[in-house]
């Protein structure tokens, strides 16, 4: 039992909670930490526990723990990112065997995504733009063998490409809250890939993808280079 836990990947680091003593770093005072509870999710091999809540551990005052124990470190001085939803991906592959599933495995299946209450509540979900490595067949959504699509003149037609794929979806009702310009923009496979140096992907960003659209009134969507791995980073990095 003790090897086949897995844990919700958010609230593994609950085990353990622990704070050192934060002070506010233009101040230079202590800060006032108030204990907050987090809950512990868990599945398990062998038992019936699929995401199921199991616990609740509440961050405290904890000192410097042994090189054994398992902490978050938690600074209230200093805060990053906001947690707005979890979610997952929507491919081709994942839509073709739902299809085929029973009107009753494809409600169960629903429920245990997406409802709050009864399942685990995916607030985001990811998808392609035409054919990926898990589509059953290649397409796209423009004309067989465009090869002028491929030219830096036409980075324009390119750009208007993502703005119609989204109003496309949200004139079905399927809000688009964020994109980015290619997934893993360095592998060169046999299969889709477009390969886009640090400098294309900022000049194509720059130039093309982030003012087509501002100008149609999508500024608020997040726009994301580099969907890559982290360990390439350092190009983009260097160019921000």
């Amino acid at each position: 039992m003790k090897n086949s836990k897995l844990y919700s990947g958010l609230l593994i680091l609950a085990l353990l909670a622990c704070t050192n003593k934060p002070v506010n770093t233009t101040t230079g005072q202590p800060v006032k930490f108030d204990p907050v509870t987090a809950q512990i999710f868990t599945t398990a091999r062998d038992t019936s526990l699929r995401l199921t809540q199991t616990a609740d551990v509440t961050f405290e005052e904890f000192g410097q723990p042994f090189e054994t124990q398992v902490c978050v470190f938690v600074d209230p001085a200093n805060t990053f990112q906001t947690m707005i939803g979890i979610g997952g991906a929507l491919t081709d592959a994942s839509a073709e065997v739902y299809a085929k599933l029973p009107e009753a495995a494809q409600k169960e299946f629903m429920t245990a995504y997406y409802d709050s209450e009864k399942g685990i509540g995916y607030k985001f979900s990811r998808t392609n733009i035409a054919s990926c490595d898990f589509s059953s067949d290649t397409y796209g959504y423009i004309a067989e063998n465009d090869t002028s699509l491929i030219l830096l003149k036409y980075s324009q037609v390119w750009a208007n490409h993502y703005v119609k794929f989204i109003k496309a979806y949200e004139s079905l009702g399927i809000p688009v809250w964020g994109l980015s310009v290619q997934n893993e923009p360095m592998a060169k496979q046999i299969w889709e890939s477009c390969l886009y140096t640090a400098d294309d992907e900022r000049d194509f960003i720059k130039n093309f993808l982030g003012p087509t659209l501002q100008k149609n009134g999508m500024g608020d969507k997040k726009l994301i280079a580099w969907d890559h791995n982290r360990d390439l980073v350092y190009q983009r990095a260097k160019l921000s």
